[in-house]
């Protein structure tokens, strides 16, 4: 049987157990995805939390465990003078964890910058997003990166990047 035949029987079973009032957890710890890959499915955001709890762990699902960098907070804030009320500002502050060139950690930054954008701008109510990143084997103190972010039609797109330019050329 096809990997993506398997998978989707699969997934079809654990909601036919879900929906039966029996947790189908034991049976979807695991998923194998059609390129072989084991993944582990992500829990859904409790129905309990506030809309800015809800978004905290969103953002936090996006830039957990990633190589390279750590999470040193996430604020989330609804944007008062919006003419959304459900609108938030996302700010994610980061550190650069691994060792690099100056050159090839503002590349990587970048990339992840474009990454973490991408995939904020499809979560519900997040209109700014501003991520600030911390590069200790550069500076000591301080962050020397700092993205800008706003929501135009249903995408991120990035109004200010700024790179301390003490460190970059």
């Amino acid at each position: 049987m096809k990997p993506i035949k398997l998978m989707t029987l699969v997934l079809i079973a654990a909601l036919a157990l879900t929906g039966c009032g029996r947790s189908g957890a034991k049976l979807l710890d695991k998923v194998t995805s059609a390129q072989g890959e084991t993944q582990t499915p992500k829990p859904l955001p409790s129905p309990d939390l506030t809309e800015d709890e809800k978004i905290k762990a969103q953002v936090t699902d996006i830039v957990k465990n990633k190589l390279g960098f750590s999470i040193e907070t996430i604020e989330v804030n609804r944007v008062a003078d919006s003419v959304d009320s459900e609108a938030y500002s996302v700010s994610i502050y980061l550190t650069y964890t691994a060792k690099s060139i100056a050159e090839t950690t503002k590349d990587m930054i970048k990339k992840y910058n474009n990454e973490i954008g991408t995939k904020a701008a499809r979560i519900e109510g997040i209109h700014q997003l501003d991520i600030l990143w911390e590069v200790p084997h550069l500076k000591e103190d301080g962050e020397i990166v700092k993205a800008n972010l706003l929501k135009e039609n249903n995408q991120l797109e990035f109004v200010e990047i700024w790179f301390d330019e003490n460190i970059f050329e």
